[in-house]
């Protein structure tokens, strides 16, 4: 219990920081990555899943994937990038909620029954960011393949999506960031009304 106890206030910690503070920008990471070279790709996957894992907002590092990469290979490691942050936050999730009276709540053995379902909800639904998720996917104990086959499913629209606003930054009217900006609201609705019909539903 002590241990889920200290990490939910890292968490708690690393989100005011990063959503707040925001000591890390696309421009950053981008800078950091480029010098790389053809290695750039790999290393912005580590690097991404890393910051990830420690709550650096997903919109910021698929926006720098899409400086560096442009659309479609920014999305291909934007993906990559978020399974691997998902499995790092599982794996201490898992650690820390182990025996905790948390992971026998009706709750987590609802998410755990549904994991698929639970994380591919999670990642369409709006306004809830991904990392802290992870980790309490990680206390509930979603199995793996349940996280990162519904992380590559929920999460591709907005991986897309911000992917390509970072790579149309120099011309934000264009149709490429227009379709973009379509994909995060249309996304977002249907993520907010599958949310919705699944509580009425249980």
């Amino acid at each position: 219990m002590r241990r889920l106890g200290l990490l939910t206030v890292v968490l708690v910690a690393l989100l005011a920081v990063f959503w707040i503070v925001r000591p890390i920008s696309e421009g950053g990471v981008r800078d950091f990555i480029e010098p790389a070279g053809a290695l750039a790709a790999p290393l912005y996957v580590l690097v991404a899943g890393g910051l990830g894992a420690a709550l650096v907002p997903g919109p910021l590092l698929a926006g720098a994937s899409g400086l560096l990469f442009g659309t479609l290979a920014g999305f291909a490691v934007t993906l990559c990038a978020s399974v691997l942050s998902a499995l790092i936050a599982r794996a201490i999730g898992v650690r820390a909620g182990r025996r905790s009276p948390a992971r026998e709540t009706a709750v987590a053995a609802t998410v755990r029954r549904h994991g698929l379902v639970a994380v591919i909800v999670q990642r369409l639904a709006p306004v809830v960011p991904d990392g802290p998720c992870n980790y309490a996917f990680g206390v509930a104990g979603v199995a793996p393949w349940s996280l990162v086959l519904g992380t590559l499913i929920g999460s591709s629209p907005r991986a897309f999506a911000y992917t390509a606003l970072g790579d149309s930054l120099d011309d934000p009217a264009s149709p490429l960031a227009i379709a973009a900006i379509a994909v995060v609201i249309v996304t977002g609705a249907a993520g907010a009304l599958l949310t919705v019909r699944l509580r009425r539903a249980g």
